[in-house]
């Protein structure tokens, strides 16, 4: 959530700042820039969505690398650039969108991982408190707030004076609801304890 944020900053800022560059030459040689700064935008408000894992988002991804390339070989605005610099530009965008995909994969295989046991007792007992309560705790430390919160919600369904599932999810909304302008403050730190059995989100 907070990453989000700061994507779709960097992202407004990278925008402002290469537009006057490719108002004044309107080559080849910003577009990768601008496209690259909007990409940011674009993962960063998946991340707002908790979906920056979606496949949509790898899809768009990759379109967004394929005309790039594309715009290098039909050189559309320009017949002047110097395509080695232009594919040299290129490449390294590729790389770096190729780097940041494999580490986004690596996380969501993480959190799988983390998430196998609760699952495999859900789906044995879809209502088994525990592993829903715990579930919800470790999807919050992943920052998917929203997924974090159904587990707790399914909980209160199930027994809506449950003080465990109660605590978390206001811990959990608390956090959730942070502004923009929160981002710039210092969010209270947390840690997770255990009792019997259930994980436990407090502030530190």
């Amino acid at each position: 959530m907070k990453g989000g944020l700061y994507a779709i900053m960097i992202g407004i800022f990278g925008i402002i700042v290469t537009m006057p560059f490719y108002l004044k030459d309107p080559s080849l040689y910003s577009i990768p820039f601008l496209l690259t700064f909007l990409m940011v935008i674009i993962g960063g408000l998946f991340d707002l969505r908790e979906e920056y894992s979606n496949n949509n988002f790898y899809l768009i991804v990759i379109m967004f690398l394929v005309v790039i390339w594309i715009l290098g070989f039909i050189q559309p605005l320009s017949q002047d650039i110097n395509q080695i610099a232009y594919y040299i530009e290129t490449g390294l965008i590729t790389l770096m969108f190729i780097a940041a995909i494999r580490s986004m994969l690596k996380g969501r295989n993480k959190i799988e991982k983390l998430l196998e046991p609760y699952e495999k007792i859900l789906a044995v007992n879809p209502n088994d408190t525990t592993a829903l309560n715990n579930k919800g705790v470790k999807l919050f430390e992943f920052f998917r707030y929203n997924e974090s919160m159904q587990c707790f919600d399914k909980i209160l369904k199930i027994n809506q004076n449950d003080a465990t599932a109660l605590h978390n999810k206001d811990f959990v909304e608390e956090m959730r609801d942070h502004t923009l302008v929160d981002y710039f403050k210092k969010i209270p730190k947390y840690k997770v304890i255990e009792k019997e059995n259930k994980l436990i989100l407090e502030a530190k």
